[in-house]
């Protein structure tokens, strides 16, 4: 799998941090080469069997005796229990353990690695090796480096379809919190609950002063204002079709009357949005937290900003930005199901007035090849949504759906180019056969809406034959 899905760098090395799945299972895979083990059978010998981590396993399914303990993942609590979960990926996700395993994993770093690590090492992993911005948390190896209330706090965190997890370090003060999930609760409401069990277990046993300051607010309103827009994260796919979803994890920034910042799907726990306060110039904080903002200005515009350790936020290109791409997605779909219905709406029309349709054979000709070509569109848009936003992004990732995407790649730049023919058949009709002013002017109209699906399948990479994604 890591030689066949090799992934396309989007940006030079160590310019732009990304957590990296791949990386991680890359690293599985070096230990297997050097080792000359299997990556479980290594981990179970010389991590789990050390410290004496005895419900703990990456296999996958799981090994009989361990199955009865196995907790059930729901898409939602008040759903049914879902199947075990395969990790396509493994090491990147795949183990399974109790928290009481875990406990004996962090203690051992919290010792300096006893029983599994030379201090060296420990210290090592522990400490950042990249940095996105200024005072702002940094990724180390394997864990990522958090300041709550002024203390350095290690931590990883992990999701899948059903299960969600965090574990927290605070190395200095000899303490760890870990914390498992098994379904993503109403609108994913599982990241605010783990944020606010950080920060308030934080604030209950470690309270501290949180980063504090004051910018002007005229100073304030000009920063918000620069940066209103929208970006999208590092870590993401880019050179696939997988680039479609882009489009929908877009981060909308926009500034208040306050000069204060709201993030699009960045909410409480109790559901309300999250306003960012300036403490500093291009540094703001969270209103519920101490959570941080912190952006970087090259010559006078924002080049990224970053609230969390593992990727940063960079403005979109143009090309493919929601704020433009979206409403004129919305309106090519609205114009192609009104040409469909305008057909069925025309003939009722004409046969409750008793009006026969009177047309030429190459009119009637263009009037079904559009509405069939319109048809055939509006099925790829619905499939590509669903395939990105109808099933867990996992499904696509773990092959569950090869075979929907392998359908659309081949069909979508078909049905494009049918659309496109038939589109500019429908305008060469209308304007050389002095159809009326309705026809010719929805022949426009027709055609700026095939631009947009075009457009959308060029910069999306949504046409190929493969898989390998």
């Amino acid at each position: 799998m890591v030689k066949s899905h090799v992934p396309r760098r989007i940006y030079p090395a160590g310019d732009v941090p990304a957590y990296s799945n791949y990386g991680t299972a890359l690293a599985g895979y070096i230990v297997e080469r050097v080792s000359g083990e299997h990556f479980d059978h290594y981990v179970t010998t010389h991590i789990f069997g050390p410290l004496a981590m005895q419900c703990s396993s990456f296999q996958q399914p799981l090994p009989g005796h361990l199955r009865p303990f196995m907790a059930n993942g729901y898409d939602a609590g008040s759903g049914p229990p879902q199947p075990f979960e395969i990790i396509s990926v493994t090491p990147a996700g795949a183990l399974s353990a109790t928290g009481a395993d875990m406990a004996k994993f962090m203690i051992a770093h919290l010792e300096g690695g006893a029983g599994i690590l030379k201090p060296a090492t420990a210290r090592q992993m522990h400490s950042p090796q990249t940095s996105l911005l200024p005072r702002i948390d940094r990724m180390a190896l394997g864990f990522y480096t958090e300041d709550v209330n002024g203390r350095t706090v290690i931590a990883h965190a992990g999701d899948t379809r059903y299960f969600h997890s965090n574990l927290w370090l605070f190395p200095n003060e000899g303490v760890g919190i870990f914390i498992a999930m098994n379904t993503s609760g109403h609108e994913r409401i599982v990241t605010p609950i783990r944020n606010l069990l950080l920060q308030q277990f934080a604030d209950r046993y470690f309270p501290g002063a949180a980063t504090s300051g004051k910018v002007d607010p005229a100073t304030a309103r000009l920063h918000a204002k620069m940066m209103e827009g929208y970006y999208a994260g590092s870590r993401r796919p880019d050179s696939s079709f997988l680039r479609g979803m882009a489009i929908l994890g877009q981060l909308r920034v926009q500034a208040t009357a306050k000069g204060h910042l709201t993030i699009r799907s960045d909410r409480s726990v109790s559901g309300s949005p999250r306003e960012w306060i300036e403490i500093a110039p291009f540094l703001w904080r969270a209103s519920d937290s101490g959570d941080l903002i912190k952006a970087r200005v090259v010559n006078g515009k924002i080049e990224r900003f970053s609230n969390y350790p593992f990727q940063a936020q960079l403005p979109v290109h143009w090309t493919i930005s929601a704020a433009w791409l979206m409403p004129a997605l919305q309106a090519t779909i609205a114009i192609l199901m009104l040409t469909i219905l305008a057909w069925p709406f025309a003939a009722a029309m004409r046969r409750f007035y008793g009006v026969p349709r009177q047309w030429a054979a190459r009119e009637r000709r263009d009037f079904l090849l559009t509405r069939a070509a319109a048809i055939a569109t509006l099925i790829i848009v619905f499939g590509w949504s669903y395939a990105f936003a109808g099933q867990p992004f996992y499904d696509l990732v773990n092959g569950a759906s090869d075979g929907l995407t392998l359908i659309l790649q081949i069909a979508t730049p078909i049905v494009a180019l049918l659309l496109l023919g038939s589109v500019m058949l429908n305008m060469w009709g209308a304007w050389r056969h002095a159809r009326s002013k309705g026809a010719r002017i929805w022949s426009i109209v027709l055609l700026g809406a095939t631009g947009v699906i075009l457009w959308s399948v060029i910069v999306f990479n949504l046409y190929g034959v493969s898989n390998s994604y």
